[in-house]
């Protein structure tokens, strides 16, 4: 047996023998946000999935007891996810690649299909903009509440942080410039709804390996409708967790857990101050490199196959990604209450955040690097006088 738990306030408990996952989570719990509701969103969003597709794990049953809601699903794959392929180094860029393309290909031939619901006119102000500033409301209650020594954090948050010596403003500043620029929001809105998953990293992709790829996969802890809105239900959220997955997240949280910080380095060096730095060398890093460039041309393809232009595309998946780094800081205050993994987690977003207004404004004004000459999304020790 299996026992884990999760920012959502869920215990997950995993009886191999048997081939069952059993999810629970007490009435009373919260986690970062509704944790019991959550729950029952995705119990509801399941079972109509398990009608209407195949992408998921049979829902086995669910039951209230001893305060408890629980889920059982069918445990599959012996639990390997495909984030175990890219990190754990036992297969090549061209195995990730085929694997990357053969999960996009299934989820735009089969699953993302246009439902009938309005789109949310502010969906990139509601899911993205208010989101993060929900969430950073979470981190700043966290830290008052049960971390009152987390004052590095606290700091970061409010007054900025410096990372590799550049400065990057307080996470604020950018979130209101963003929800200020109706020109760009309107640029990037919306046009249909479709089935979605709503938190797909590839942790959350169980797969079955094959001899040149995986051979199949399904999808597990999806959102549900309730949850996020129908209105609010695009695939644009799923290619943003995807790429927010491609890139340091499990590499940072396998880090902490493993206790091996062999593929990066995170150090404070001064008052706000840090130096973030990557191993060119690790398989690791070099197949979360490659994984994200085959990830982008890939979906680049099915877009332009399906849609006839990507002239938005990247904008909208990079303000996608850009917003999923800093609100997770608070289920990682939860799960592994460690602050520097917090910390490392807001660094990063923040560093996400200055790529995306370089790109769309050519320069960020809430930043020392305001033109971006020094910027370097994957730095060596080397590069940071190491």
């Amino acid at each position: 047996m299996t026992d884990r738990t999760s920012g959502s306030a869920c215990e997950v408990h995993i009886d191999e023998a048997n081939k069952t996952v059993r999810k629970r989570v007490h009435f009373n719990d919260q986690g970062v946000e509704n944790g019991h509701d959550k729950l029952w969103y995705e119990i509801k969003y399941l079972q109509r999935m398990n009608k209407e597709t195949r992408f998921f794990p049979k829902v086995l049953g669910w039951f209230y007891q001893d305060g408890y809601l629980n889920l059982d699903l069918e445990y599959l794959y012996n639990g390997e996810s495909l984030a175990d392929i890219i990190l754990d180094g036992g297969t090549s860029t061209k195995y990730i690649g085929g694997s990357l393309s053969f999960i996009l290909d299934r989820l735009f031939q089969d699953f993302y299909k246009q439902e009938n619901a309005t789109p949310n006119p502010g969906y990139w102000q509601d899911c993205y903009i208010e989101r993060t500033r929900r969430r950073v409301n979470v981190a700043l209650r966290l830290i008052a509440q049960r971390f009152p020594k987390w004052t590095t954090l606290k700091s970061c948050i409010e007054d900025g942080i410096v990372i590799n010596g550049i400065y990057y403003a307080g996470i604020e500043k950018y979130m209101s410039y963003l929800r200020a620029d109706e020109h760009l929001l309107s640029r990037i809105a919306i046009a249909n709804t479709y089935r979605s998953h709503h938190d797909l990293i590839p942790e959350n992709i169980l797969v079955s390996r094959g001899a040149d790829r995986i051979s199949d996969f399904k999808l597990i802890d999806p959102r549900g409708d309730e949850e996020t809105g129908q209105n609010n239900r695009h695939f644009i959220y799923d290619m943003g967790k995807m790429l927010f997955g491609l890139d340091c997240y499990g590499l940072f949280r396998r880090g902490y857990h493993s206790g091996r910080f062999d593929n990066f380095s995170f150090s404070k060096i001064g008052d706000r101050s840090f130096r973030l730095s990557f191993d060119w060398e690790s398989i690791a890093v070099k197949h979360l490199i490659s994984a994200q460039d085959i990830f982008e041309r890939k979906l680049g393809s099915i877009y332009e196959a399906r849609f006839g232009s990507i002239e938005d595309l990247r904008l909208q998946l990079l303000f996608s990604f850009a917003c999923m780094y800093i609100p997770d800081v608070p289920c990682r205050m939860i799960d592994e209450q460690d602050e520097d993994l917090a910390l490392i987690f807001y660094a990063r977003g923040c560093m996400i955040l200055h790529k995306l207004f370089l790109y769309v404004y050519g320069r960020d004004i809430f930043s020392s690097d305001q033109d971006g000459r020094r910027f370097d999304m994957w730095p060596t020790e080397a590069q940071n006088g190491q």
